[in-house]
């Protein structure tokens, strides 16, 4: 396959990490976190990580989107023409911002879809905040997940079932763009 750079998104528990890491583990490529970012700036300023200072972190730096996700791939040392699967992306401005900056490998967003039974599920697995899922939804950093991220994906996966399965999905959806 192609070098190129791999964003995920999905609404909270919809699988990004766990699948991420396959993703990058299975085609050899090095990863990065939006929220991995996020968590060390909040330990830095002395924050708990927990999901709203994350969320207010990230509303924070998404007023210069450009900013961020320059950070984000300064701090996994990517440099231009090196392949990279990023997880976490929440705003459309980061797909934007991101495509100009990776130029020019081409930018792919997947887009992880799973059923909110099976994201609470998930969230009570892990004792998080399944209770308060819709509530955190409403959030300023999680409003474009849904209604404008899942149509500006180039790959839609249900990702509902096991990581492995929906991480070979993934790989197959990619290597069918690529063909």
């Amino acid at each position: 396959m192609d070098a190129l750079v791999l964003g995920f998104a999905g609404g909270i528990a919809s699988g990004k990490s766990a699948v991420s890491v396959a993703v990058a583990a299975a085609l050899g490529w090095n990863r990065a976190s939006f929220g991995d970012y996020l968590r060390g700036i909040a330990r830095e300023r002395g924050l708990a990580g927990s999901r709203e200072n994350l969320q207010a972190l990230g509303e924070m730096f998404a007023m210069d989107m450009r900013s961020f996700c320059s950070s984000v791939l300064r701090g996994a040392q990517w440099k231009s023409g090196d392949p990279l699967v990023l997880d976490g992306i929440r705003h459309s401005e980061a797909v934007d911002a991101l495509t100009s900056l990776v130029a020019p490998l081409h930018f792919v967003l997947v887009y992880l879809d799973a059923n909110p039974a099976i994201r609470r599920e998930r969230l009570e697995r892990k004792q998080d905040i399944y209770q308060r899922l819709d509530e955190l939804e409403k959030h300023s950093t999680e409003i474009q997940v849904e209604k404008v991220l899942r149509f500006r994906a180039d790959l839609v996966v249900d990702s509902s079932g096991a990581v492995v399965e929906v991480a070979k999905e993934v790989l197959t959806g990619l290597g069918d763009m690529t063909n």
